[in-house]
């Protein structure tokens, strides 16, 4: 008799994450049917890539339209309590703007920062979520398909988190995974799961030191969407370099850009273009440049004009003309298509992604860009992250390098491509620490986790 798994993709990477994984294949091979839930607006396209025999999908309304002002509050409570680095950060910016945002500063922000100290105030938080968040948008899915288990692939996620809390009260074992590597940092559970998933050691660190979570309640994982990389490359070096229209013969730089939401900017000002400043010092190298653009995010490169020896890579599957492009999705191509990129290139330059991690993996230079605006004490032009833990973690590897203008940046290219095994140390500590193994069995075991919690 097949179980019954729901696996939530709210959120527009998860169907890179862990959809298109093996991960949904597995389970099914030990008699499982899985029921994908996707937001409305993406059923169509979910039902022609991934329903088929016992793989369902099922639309959910989603967006701002279904969010109660009771949860609109809970979000962003837990957006302000983390006793972390990274939070503090957040909760600063509230105050580069008008009146109204430092009045959220003083009388929420600062006093849930101050609260956030506390575990138990963690939980009394979550208690207080549980029982005065709305429930039953879940329930006729629940009466339908009547779920042996629940996989929330982010926990975090305002939809996920009224999933499970619903499933939860109707008895549903749930397992919940922690998304990205900055989340735990960023934002404070709403609700903890049966079991929790996580990539790596530090997040589950992070678990229990900041919230409190029990060590034998956390399953370390790995990164499910990077079994892949250890088949990398896909295609020969002639052929990816005659796809992308680049010399072969010469060396290349892949560049992700930080994206306008990074860069601090405050009503009035002149606004910094700083992915446009990065994009000129790198056409002033002689070598290719690969720009590997973020499928969700917006990058204002005004004025620039693309040069002979750059190729621009826009990956990501859009929903109808006005939609959002933080709705966009990553297709079977896009995600190969990058594992080629980092495979045949030779540095890498990026923002404060986990782009850095999918660099470390194939053992390639990094550089951080970091172009400083105005005097230290001001926020504007500063990209926060770098001063985040997930980053500080980073740093302390040695393993990666920053450029903070435009002659640092051509001067660490220059010495990278000289010497491409300079800090190669350092970038095998980081995927020791961020990616746990890289043995391509990362899926095996998130499957794992979930037959062995299903009643």
């Amino acid at each position: 008799m097949r179980r019954t798994i729901f696996i939530t993709s709210f959120h527009p990477l998860i169907s890179r994450n862990i959809i298109r994984t093996e991960v949904i294949s597995k389970l099914i091979s030990n008699a499982c049917r899985v029921v994908v839930l996707v937001p409305k607006s993406k059923l169509d396209y979910f039902k022609k890539e991934f329903e088929r025999g016992e793989v369902l999908v099922e639309g959910v309304e989603t967006g701002a339209a279904i969010r109660t002002l009771r949860v609109g509050i809970m979000k962003r409570l837990a957006e302000a309590l983390p006793n972390t680095k990274r939070a503090a950060l957040g909760r600063r910016l509230t105050l580069s703007g008008n009146k109204k945002n430092a009045l959220y500063y003083y009388f929420f922000y600062l006093p849930a920062g101050f609260l956030g100290k506390s575990k138990l105030f963690m939980k009394l938080a979550r208690f207080f979520d549980y029982f005065i968040s709305p429930r039953g948008r879940f329930y006729p899915l629940f009466e339908k398909y009547k779920p042996d288990l629940i996989f929330s692939t982010d926990v975090q996620n305002e939809h996920d988190v009224c999933l499970v809390q619903g499933a939860h009260k109707k008895g549903i074992v749930v397992i919940g995974m922690v998304r990205s590597w900055d989340n735990l940092v960023t934002r404070a559970f709403r609700f903890v799961p049966d079991k929790l998933m996580v990539h790596n050691d530090i997040i589950k660190e992070q678990a229990v030191s900041i919230y409190g979570l029990k060590p034998d309640k956390i399953i370390v994982t790995g990164v499910p969407h990077y079994d892949k990389y250890v088949k990398a490359p896909f295609v020969s070096r002639e052929e990816f370099f005659r796809r992308v229209g680049l010399d072969q013969t010469k060396k290349t730089v892949l560049f992700f850009p930080l994206c306008d939401y990074r860069i601090v900017r405050k009503g009035g000002e002149t606004p910094t273009y700083t992915d446009k400043d990065a994009l000129e010092a790198l056409s002033k190298i002689s070598a290719n440049v690969i720009v590997r653009f973020p499928p969700n995010e917006t990058v204002t490169i005004p004025d620039f004009v693309k040069p002979v020896n750059f190729f621009y890579d826009q990956p990501g599957v859009s929903f109808g003309q006005g939609a959002s492009i933080t709705t966009r999705e990553l297709n079977t191509d896009d995600d190969i298509r990058l594992a080629n990129e980092l495979y045949y290139s030779d540095v890498v330059v990026s923002g404060p992604s986990t782009a850095v991690i999918d660099a470390a993996v194939f053992d390639k230079p990094i550089i951080f860009l970091d172009f400083g605006r105005d005097g230290a004490d001001s926020l504007v032009g500063r990209i926060f992250e770098y001063e985040s833990e997930h980053i500080v973690n980073i740093l302390k590897t040695g393993g990666a390098r920053v450029a903070t203008a435009e002659n640092s940046l051509k001067k660490e290219i220059g010495l990278y491509l000289e010497n491409p095994k300079r800090d190669s140390i350092g970038r095998t500590r980081i995927v020791k620490e961020q990616c746990f193994l890289t043995d391509g069995k990362a899926s095996e075991r998130v499957t794992a986790a979930i037959l062995e919690n299903i009643k």
